[in-house]
This record gives structure tokens, C-alpha cells and sequence, in this order.
């Protein structure tokens, strides 16, 4: 797999991902392409520990096909409170 940004603004996605509500932080976002046309992502999540995570995962595997065409996406979710994040 090539981790290239190429056919997706990196920058684009995580502006996204972060608008999902309870999404608290993205990271180690990577994005890349299998045969050029086979758009996968790779990043860790960190989700408000008040809300399922599997909630907030389903949301931003529908936003990422939806608004990126990105077919395959593997994430790491951590839960974290608000004050976790500032520490």
C-alpha cells in the first residue's frame, strides 16, 4: 500500500472527522490507495468516554465513504474525558 494523500485532502478529512460529535481528537491519520483506485485510512480517535465508541466509529465510517469515497478505514479509539485532552 502506498500511504499517499494524493486523491484526498488529508487536512479535509480530519476537519470532518473532528465535526462528529463526541469526537474529541484525531491522529496518526494516514490515507492511501491500493491499485490507485482503493482509497484506505488508517488514524486513532480519541472519543468522549460518555458515548459508545462503536456509535462514533459507525458515524465516521459512513462520513468517510460518503464524503471521501474511502472504502476501508481501520481506527484506534481511545476513550478520554474533555480534561484528559489538556493535560
Amino acid at each position: 500500500m502506498e500511504w499517499t494523500s494524493s486523491q484526498v485532502d488529508v487536512k479535509e478529512v480530519k476537519s470532518a472527522l473532528l465535526k462528529i460529535t463526541h469526537v474529541r481528537d484525531v491522529h496518526d491519520l494516514r490515507i492511501g490507495s491500493i491499485m490507485s483506485e482503493y482509497i484506505s485510512l488508517s488514524c486513532h480517535i480519541a472519543i468522549d468516554k460518555t458515548v459508545g465508541h462503536n456509535t462514533v466509529l459507525y458515524e465516521a465510517q459512513k462520513l468517510l465513504h460518503n464524503q471521501f469515497s474511502i472504502e476501508h478505514s481501520t481506527y484506534k479509539s481511545n476513550a478520554v474525558t474533555k480534561a484528559a485532552l489538556y493535560t
